[in-house]
């Protein structure tokens, strides 16, 4: 893949009034503002599943971790020496080998200039990380130059949680509602939300729960694919995103449970579906996300099992994923980091769904239930709560 050409135009950073304050932004904006990388909204959503899935690195959005630049100088392969920065850290692969550097391990970041290309030392609490990505290299060293200058505590903005309940907003729903800007679909689950604990049909608490998974599915959807400690992360409960891999992947081959820790495991199929999943309900959705993505035009190595290792975290499930090609189990994102990326990419519509499904019918229902909700079903409850809105919000035109 060629480098990552620049942006037509100006390019701002536009994360909202919660953080833009922070030096950062402006201190990305103005390093990286000549160079050949892309900033911040000008990320397709794509790449920046690629780059997290290559990496093995999601973005912390119980905090609101936001993506700043993308740089790409691979040539021999796919995402193989690239770059993305953060306002937390800045991790990718050099040498088709992946790093993660937190902003506040950074210690000293040296930059030398060579016969053909400079690069960059980067001494961190961890170790050291030589790092040469010509396109821009300078204006990544001043980035990460200025910051180790700093005192640790002042590199990053303050975190920004997922709920902020209050007195008159006893779920924080109305104040979600704020955040959310022009995201229409997490909105509308805000407000219906806000609604139904208005009306005492949701408790507080119940509110609450529902609306930090909704912010965390804006988060996913908006911002790209999520983890925290090592795992990714789900806007789901973890029955619900079990059922959700399944309508992806087709039925479990096998299901144990140890405590809270669920391992599921999974056989991909092969080849081109004998019909076309019915996309008019939340199953088929799930099924048709991966008919195109996944197996018609994926061409990594044949994954034979996928395993599915899961758990419920506070308004949140954590999951990983590992593969087998023929050996014992790896990381999918060191064995095949396209088809991870492609399952990362297909979750956020379906966790919006199935979140619009407890929102309107809680918790008591089974998910293979709310599997076969049809679009007109779900609208036209949500409706009679929130008033009308187009369907393709949430079921994408057939």
């Amino acid at each position: 893949m060629p480098p990552a050409r620049r942006a037509k135009g100006r390019r701002l950073l536009t994360f909202g009034p919660v953080t833009d304050s922070h030096p950062i932004y402006g201190l990305a904006q103005g390093c990286f503002a000549h160079a050949r990388a892309l900033l911040g909204p000008r990320i397709p959503r794509a790449q920046i599943d690629r780059a997290c899935s290559f990496a093995g690195v999601g973005l912390d959005h119980v905090i609101g971790e936001r993506v700043l630049v993308y740089g790409d100088d691979s040539i021999t392969a796919e995402l193989s020496h690239y770059f993305l920065a953060t306002d937390r850290r800045v991790f990718g692969r050099h040498e088709n080998r992946p790093f993660a550097i937190a902003h506040t391990d950074l210690s000293q970041v040296q930059y030398r200039p060579g016969p053909q290309y400079a690069e960059l030392d980067v001494v961190y609490a961890q170790g050291r990380q030589r790092a040469a990505f010509p396109s821009c290299v300078e204006a990544l060293a001043r980035f990460l130059h200025t910051l180790a200058t700093q005192h640790p505590s002042q590199r990053t903005p303050a975190p920004v949680p997922l709920v902020t309940p209050r007195a008159d907003d006893p779920a924080g729903a109305w104040l979600a509602c704020g955040r959310l800007g022009d995201d229409q679909r997490a909105s509308l689950m805000a407000r219906l939300v806000a609604e139904k604990v208005a009306r005492s049909e949701v408790p507080a608490e119940g509110g609450a729960d529902l609306i930090a998974r909704v912010m965390l599915q804006h988060r996913l959807a908006s911002c790209g694919p999520g983890a925290k400690d090592g795992w990714w992360l789900s806007a789901l409960s973890a029955q619900d995103l079990a059922c959700a891999f399944a309508w992806m992947l087709g039925p479990a081959v096998s299901h144990q449970t140890q405590g809270p820790m669920h391992q599921l495991v999974y056989v991909p199929p092969t080849g081109m579906p004998q019909a076309a999943p019915n996309a008019t309900t939340i199953a088929g959705v799930a099924a048709a996300a991966m008919t195109g993505v996944g197996w018609t035009s994926y061409s990594g190595p044949i994954v034979q099992r996928i395993r599915l290792t899961l758990r419920d975290t506070p308004s949140s499930s954590s999951f990983m994923l590992e593969g087998t090609l023929g050996g014992p189990p790896a990381p999918l994102s060191a064995l095949a980091p396209a088809l991870q990326a492609a399952l990362l990419g297909a979750l956020p519509i379906i966790e919006a769904q199935l979140l619009l499904c407890r929102a309107i019918y809680g918790w008591s229902m089974p998910p293979e239930q709310l599997g076969v909700i049809t679009a007109a079903d779900l609208v036209a409850n949500a409706s009679s709560i929130v008033g009308a809105f187009e369907p393709t919000l949430f079921f994408p035109p057939t």
